[in-house]
């Protein structure tokens, strides 16, 4: 195994370079300090650039995509690691070898349209969609309790440290959901792009150029 790092200036690269797997993947991170009103709609945002992209105008176009990619595993998460709120876009594919050449090209850009070129019009997002990004989410909160466990380890880190980020609900809060739409999402998504810090990682059997 060999790990390579750059600093391209606007983000790190991170690259590991392995033989042990038939796949290839890539991560893109994006990572600020967290805030407790940011925790929902960081959610929200997250959920909706997969739903669909300028390219691709519904969930079906990417599946079709990600399908015609050699069953390309699209997936995100958003999390907290010690202070910071953290969001990753990866992609899993087969490698080349096992494929076509270019595949593993076009599923980066295939990736990279999903981040970087939303479904976006006269600068917000589509409202139709984000009703249903944030009506699964009301579910989902409306839901935490019947998850006993959860909610009791929930509860306790809110009553150990009321202020500190162990106290943050990472599901988000219904009342920040409500104040959610279109214009202040594509706010928030533009000053997501501009301003966090960002790491790529790429791990496969690759060639570094």
């Amino acid at each position: 195994m060999q790990y390579i790092r750059k600093d391209l200036g606007s983000f790190n690269l991170h690259m590991v370079k392995t033989d042990k797997f038939k796949t290839m993947t890539v991560k893109v991170v994006f990572e600020r300090p967290i805030k407790k009103d940011e925790i929902t709609i960081r959610n929200i945002l997250t959920d909706i650039l997969l739903t669909s992209s300028y390219n691709y105008k519904s969930k079906r176009d990417l599946s079709i995509k990600a399908e015609e990619l050699y069953a390309a595993d699209i997936y995100n998460n958003s999390s907290r690691l010690g202070n910071y709120l953290i969001t990753s876009f990866n992609i899993q594919v087969l490698n080349d070898k096992y494929t076509e050449k270019g595949n593993f090209e076009e599923s980066i850009k295939f990736l990279s349209d999903i981040i970087f070129n939303p479904d976006i019009e006269n600068n917000k997002f589509n409202e139709e969609k984000l009703n249903i990004v944030k009506h699964n989410a009301k579910v989902a909160l409306d839901s935490i309790k019947e998850d006993t466990v959860g909610y009791s380890i929930l509860r306790l880190n809110e009553v150990y440290d009321k202020t500190g980020v162990i106290s943050y609900r990472m599901t988000g809060y219904l009342s920040d959901l409500d104040n959610i739409n279109t214009s202040n999402l594509y706010e928030y998504y533009t000053d997501v792009i501009d301003k966090d810090f960002v790491d790529i990682f790429v791990v496969g059997d690759f060639d570094e150029k």
